[in-house]
């Protein structure tokens, strides 16, 4: 009870207090941080749930802030995270607005992130960029990240999704 108070106090205040971005940054962040506190067994459900509606409405640089955090979050939590991922990006390449390729290949690359954050990333930069796993397979084969080795092999043998049609 006293974390979400504090984290609420944060959020109430960065609101009020800061710029917007910065404001927003905060907020994302303490969105976040609810998500990565549910455990096992429904405990914090109703709060990651409320903190995944609020996160969810969020625009698609709350995507950058999102990926990192695969880095803390247990599978549960990561479940939580990855289906915020998806709503985004769904959502805004429904209403016609693409992702950051150059965003997303970043974070595909920076071996210091969770696999499956990096894996995510990587996912929705195909569905952007089919030219992507010419460019970064070969590279990725001896990825020291903590996914299985396996994951980049099959992912080079697999074809690429179709392109996303732009209307």
């Amino acid at each position: 009870m006293k974390m979400t108070l504090s984290i609420l106090s944060v959020v109430l205040i960065s609101s009020v207090a800061l710029p917007g971005s910065v404001s927003a940054d905060l907020n994302t962040k303490a969105l976040i941080d609810l998500i990565l506190t549910v455990g096992r067994e429904g405990e914090g459900n109703r709060k990651a749930s409320a903190a995944w509606r609020e996160l969810t409405q969020l625009g698609p640089d709350a995507l950058f802030q999102i990926l990192p955090a695969f880095d803390q979050a247990d599978p549960v939590a990561a479940n939580w995270l990855r289906s915020a991922v998806d709503a985004i990006a769904e959502r805004e390449l429904t209403n016609g607005r693409p992702l950051s390729v150059a965003k997303l290949e970043a974070f595909a690359r920076e071996t210091k992130h969770n696999g499956s954050g990096r894996r995510l990333a990587y996912e929705w930069l195909v569905k952007m960029d089919p030219a992507a796993p010419a460019r970064l397979l070969p590279k990725m084969l001896d990825d020291p990240g903590d996914e299985p080795s396996s994951f980049w092999t099959r992912m080079r043998n697999r074809p690429p999704p179709p392109p996303i049609a732009n209307s």
